[in-house]
């Protein structure tokens, strides 16, 4: 457990400026957005590896902006303008917290909605709960964790996307604690 949080967040539950750490994910607003239109006017992603390249712009007319840049200011600021377009999807698409739980799993650890989750995330001791549920909800994950079987840690904690290396990351973290 302690390696996914040292990898998912640093450890982190609240960047330098107070506010929740949090990772906005262009790909999954997308999906929520239901709007591919509007969404094309502001954002862009590597259609191949969604979670790569992920842009955002104001206006047409502004220069498209790295989203994953390793500034929370950068992810908090197309989390806010995507806030703008759609609050519901927006909380969707953001990953929260020091375990980085994903908006769109908030009623498999006992949210009502994304939002609401958000709210409570809030506070550090709520986020260790929320992970907490998050681990209990997935027999599967549990027994990869025990087992130390990164390949699907991995993908049962983040998805498909990455898990290469996302579990090289996870064994190198969990050797080094």
């Amino acid at each position: 457990a302690q390696a996914i949080l040292k990898v998912e967040s640093g450890g982190r539950t609240h960047g330098e400026d107070g506010r929740i750490i949090i990772r906005f994910e262009a790909h999954i607003f997308k999906r929520y957005l239901g709007n591919d239109a509007l969404f094309d006017q502001h954002f862009r992603y590597d259609q191949t590896r969604p979670w790569v390249n992920q842009q955002w712009r104001r206006t047409v007319n502004d220069t498209w902006q790295l989203i994953h840049t390793g500034k929370q200011a950068d992810e908090w600021m197309a989390f806010d303008f995507a806030n703008k377009l759609n609050t519901p999807a927006s909380f969707m698409a953001i990953s929260m917290g020091a375990a980085q739980i994903m908006g769109f799993n908030h009623a498999r650890i006992g949210y009502p909605s994304a939002a609401d989750m958000f709210t409570a995330f809030r506070d550090p001791l709520v986020q260790t709960i929320g992970f907490i549920n998050f681990f209990l909800s997935d027999s599967a994950l549990a027994d990869a964790m025990r087992r130390k079987d990164w390949r699907t840690v991995a993908l049962r904690y983040n998805g498909s996307g990455a898990v290469e290396t996302y579990s090289a990351l996870l064994e190198k973290a969990y050797k080094e604690l």
